[in-house]
């Protein structure tokens, strides 16, 4: 084993035992250009003719979808050998509207750097600069000849911003395309290529395609709640699966402007074992941060060869993954399952991500790690190449005879709000005698408890207990380790399941039940005011620890526990009225420690701690902790 291989093990190691390890999006390079270099000079734009697209694209046999998740490899088969480091070269031909190819030549530089501008600034929902560029969208949709429409997002003012353009082919016009882009960002950060360059490319995308005239329907998405759990991509995968839409590929924006030719610098997990010609590609790079991934399944086998044949055209270097059907859901390769796509990816519905891989390459995406993610941060050549190599693909895939896309036969097996499944079985989200968590069809109990109603689960598994459809038998989505699960007082009850607020009622949260915050699996329950009574029922506390379906922290009513303040709990459900499970300053253990806020301050010699993403009712609430020297 060579040195790269040696000390790659262990990186990869910790970095798919990290529960939000982005495989999309990480940058930091010394071959950026700032927005006030001259862009010609360093582009040729001597007219080149496109890549023919391989004649032996993969068929969904050839990748074999019924093999195991994991096949043996041999841990390092790639060759070692490295090529000289050579810049990219982009070559584009003149602008022409009318064919994929001269897509690439309108690509224009001036026009992606004003947007880009313009997008740049804290776009975390509800900021000002999020509602500016979802109100950009909109009118940019519209100006180019699309029917633009909306839905509820996760925050007041905000959801998905699409557009449809309608096909000109009667009998391809059913067939959809989209495009999206998630507009929001981390809190407090610029977000230049976390997501604005996605954006941009949206936008490019949507001037350039708009005007013209294609044989399947055209659909661009502003998605909106990445952050919050890929709330905007996964209303739209649900919206159509229940209308039956006929999607035939979805691509995936994000993160597409960033480099860094420093050796070693790009980061891969250890599944990056199972695609051998990409890795041994990445190794005679050195595995410098200079490629554009695209992350596929072979039921997107054509749109995928399309982006291939396009970068090469461009001079564009891209790092092709083309998954096996049964990998695109397996937990094995969730360190690929981090955004948008992945939504589509459950649902069988093809996509491809297009991405700089983000932190995978620079830590400080995002900003992260007290890093910056601004325009001086960007490699404008790099990202005009990815945006031309995407519009030109779209382009391709919405024109072709066949758009070289399957059916995936891994389907996720039901939806616990829609309860599509047989008559006479539920769907459940169910922890089978091994601890996996998965959406499952079973049959209804003989007879079925209502929601409110006390029930029991027999052999003691979420999902597999005796409530009607639509309907989950929980604690609150509490442990209650250090309490009497038959006492009275913790009878769990049925109650309604949700993947979004808009599932529940008034004064309703979702959450999260389970281990399921990447299923987006949750129940309804009443939402409160810390440190007041509420609306929480006799017996019940207001309890700001409890994660809801989108990695928000809402006050969510709970039974009290029966630890009481200062005692060693495992988690806040067996905590009392106003107290939450805080861990010590080490680490090694926790207890019961009081809530607090501005007008509610902590006793002794405890100090008040904000609740990271709490956004309802009041952002001064806190828990109190020992003081940090």
């Amino acid at each position: 084993m060579n040195a790269r291989a040696a000390c790659t093990t262990p990186r990869l190691t910790a970095i798919v035992a990290t529960v939000f390890f982005a495989v999309v999006g990480c940058h930091e390079g010394d071959e950026r250009h700032a927005p006030e270099v001259s862009w010609v000079a360093d582009i040729d734009d001597t007219a080149v003719e496109p890549a023919d697209v391989p004649s032996d694209v993969p068929t969904v046999d050839a990748f074999e979808p019924d093999a195991p998740d994991i096949a043996e490899v041999e841990p390092d088969v790639a060759p070692d050998v490295t090529e000289p480091w050579k810049p990219a070269v982009y070559t584009y031909p003149s602008c022409d509207p009318a064919t994929p190819a001269g897509l690439t030549g309108c690509v224009d530089m001036s026009r992606l750097t004003a947007t880009l501008t313009s997008v740049v600034g804290p776009r975390y929902p509800g900021d000002a600069k999020w509602a500016e560029v979802r109100g950009l969208c909109k009118t940019l949709l519209a100006e180019n000849g699309f029917t633009v429409t909306e839905n509820p997002g996760p925050i007041a003012g905000g959801g998905n911003v699409i557009g449809v353009k309608l096909g000109s082919d009667p009998a391809l016009r059913s067939e959809r395309v989209i495009v999206g882009a998630h507009i929001d960002g981390r809190r407090n950060c610029d977000a230049a290529n976390g997501n604005g360059t996605g954006v941009t490319a949206l936008f490019e995308l949507i001037s350039l395609l708009g005007p013209r005239d294609h044989r399947r329907t055209l659909v661009a998405a502003c998605w909106d709640g990445d952050e919050l759990q890929r709330a905007g991509a996964t209303e739209m995968a649900d919206d159509a699966m229940v209308s039956g839409d006929n999607i035939r590929v979805v691509f995936d924006l994000d993160a597409i402007g960033f480099t860094d030719a420093t050796p070693d610098v790009q980061e891969t997990p250890l599944t990056i074992l199972q695609f051998q010609e990409a890795r041994a590609a990445l190794k005679a790079r050195a595995y410098r941060g200079t490629t554009l991934w695209l992350l596929g399944g072979v039921d997107a086998a054509g749109p995928m060869a399309w982006l291939e044949a396009h970068a090469a055209a461009i001079g564009l270097p891209v790092t092709p993954l083309h998954f096996k059907l049964n990998w695109l859901t397996s937990n094995t390769f969730s360190d690929f399952q981090r955004s948008s796509h992945a939504v589509f990816w459950d649902r069988g519905i093809p996509a491809i991500q297009v991405t700089d891989t983000g932190r995978s390459r620079n830590p400080e995406h995002e900003c992260r790690q007290g890093g910056a993610d601004t325009l001086d941060r960007i490699d404008w050549n790099f990202f005009r190449a990815a945006t031309a190599t995407a519009i030109a693909a779209v382009a391709e895939t919405l024109d072709v005879d066949d758009s070289g896309t399957t059916p995936n036969p891994f389907r996720p097996a039901c939806n616990v709000t829609l309860q599509d499944c047989p008559v006479g079985e539920r769907c459940v989200y169910l922890r089978d005698a091994d601890g996996f968590e998965k959406r499952a069809c079973i049959p209804v109990a003989p007879e079925p408890k209502s929601e409110g109603a006390v029930c029991t689960r027999p052999n003691d598994l979420l999902g597999e207990d005796n409530c009607d459809k639509g309907l989950a038998c929980s604690f609150y989505g509490g442990l209650w380790a250090n309490a009497d699960p038959a006492a009275p007082e913790y009878e769990r009850v049925c109650s309604r399941y949700c993947r979004f607020r808009k599932d529940c009622g008034d004064g309703e949260q979702c959450f999260v039940l389970g281990s399921s915050a990447l299923e987006r699996t949750g129940i309804c329950r009443p939402a409160c005011a810390p440190l007041t009574t509420g609306n929480c029922p006799e017996g019940q506390k207001c309890s700001a620890n409890s994660l809801t379906v989108g990695f928000l922290q809402v006050p969510l009513c709970i039974p009290a526990g029966p630890v009481e303040l200062g005692a060693a709990c495992l988690d806040t459900s067996v905590c009392g009225r106003d107290l939450q499970c805080v861990p010590s300053s080490d680490g090694v253990s926790a207890s019961c420690l009081p809530q607090c806020s501005d007008t509610t301050p902590c006793p002794n010699e405890l100090a008040c701690y904000g609740s990271f993403g709490l956004i309802v009712p009041d952002p001064t609430f806190g828990f109190c902790a020992e003081a940090q020297q």
